[in-house]
């Protein structure tokens, strides 16, 4: 198991300060970034936490899914999961549980 330290593995990173990076206003960047890519910036960066949170999940047993929350930037747990759930169709406690070889439970 590989040691992860308690602090966020994503940085900020505001939609405007970008735009204005790149010289855009926050809507042409917005309107911008969804053609280039087929999805918003913030699809973007929820995809990219939650990779990030499958291999957290994946490598570390102990780990609370209030720690992976906060790593990987999220503001609650809550919107952690719902975004996990939504991305990988499990729940995090049930991947986490499959990762390390227990049975998840499967409510009907």
């Amino acid at each position: 198991t590989s040691t992860i330290h308690r602090r966020k593995l994503l940085p900020e990173a505001d939609e405007d300060e970008i735009a204005a990076q790149c010289g855009l206003s926050r809507s042409y960047f917005h309107h911008q970034f969804k053609v280039a890519t087929g999805i918003t910036p913030i699809e973007y960066k929820n995809r990219a936490a939650i990779a990030i949170a499958e291999r957290i999940l994946s490598e570390n047993r102990g780990i609370t899914i209030e720690e992976v929350s906060a790593m990987t930037g999220f503001e609650s747990a809550a919107y952690f999961r719902r975004v996990f759930r939504k991305l990988t169709c499990k729940t995090p406690t049930g991947y986490k549980k499959t990762c390390h070889g227990e049975e998840p439970v499967v409510r009907y």
